[in-house]
């Protein structure tokens, strides 16, 4: 834990920002697999959700064609699925099998920009700064992932102990917004004005 808080203080205030949004993110879309299970399960049949399955992981099939994306692009993309997310999110009170329909449709999209916005971050870090610091980097990736995912987890499980359904909702709703917020904020600080590789190094410090 020592040597992980020591390359988290290590890091500049671009990548220190990253883990702690990446947090938030990780926490908030822990809160949506519970709820997308359980509705999925109460009006679903088995081969409705093995169809959903089988297109989720159909996406990848076509990230190769999107090959060399933007870092600046996909991020701007992947802040606008997330706000179509959140609004979709009000369906849910309205019809629930087209809130669920929704969400398979932009859980689609978001399976190939995604991972695209990944690889041309992961590219980013590894063009810009030392092979030492990625390394840390992805030791602390790794962490906050899991522990975002435990966080919220545990968070479901207690509200919904003393909540209804539709608080269990809202509260992934507010997360929602709330990492909105951030994201609109990471845009603002970085990547509006983040060097592509083509343009040279981003210099934050």
């Amino acid at each position: 834990m020592n040597r992980l808080l020591k390359s988290f203080r290590e890091l500049d205030t671009f990548l220190k920002w990253q883990l702690v949004i990446g947090l938030i993110t990780s926490f908030t879309w822990s809160l949506c697999i519970p709820i997308m299970h359980k509705l999925q399960g109460l009006y679903w049949s088995t081969t409705y959700i093995s169809v959903y399955l089988a297109c989720d992981r159909m996406s990848g099939l076509f990230i190769p064609l999107f090959r060399g994306g933007n870092i600046r692009n996909l991020f701007l993309l992947n802040m606008a699925l997330n706000s179509i997310y959140a609004m979709s999110l009000f369906l849910y009170f309205c019809d629930v099998h087209v809130f669920l329909i929704a969400e398979v449709v932009i859980g689609m999209c978001f399976g190939i920009t995604a991972p695209l916005w990944r690889i041309s971050y992961d590219l980013h870090v590894v063009r810009n700064y030392p092979n030492s610091t990625y390394e840390d980097f992805l030791y602390l990736d790794g962490f906050r992932t899991s522990l975002g995912g435990v966080l919220g987890s545990v968070f479901v499980a207690a509200i919904s102990s003393v909540c209804d359904f539709d608080q269990t909702v809202k509260s992934f709703m507010f997360s929602m917004v709330l990492m909105l917020v951030l994201g609109g904020v990471n845009w603002k600080l970085f990547y509006r004005d983040i060097k592509t590789h083509s343009e040279g190094a981003l210099k934050v410090g």
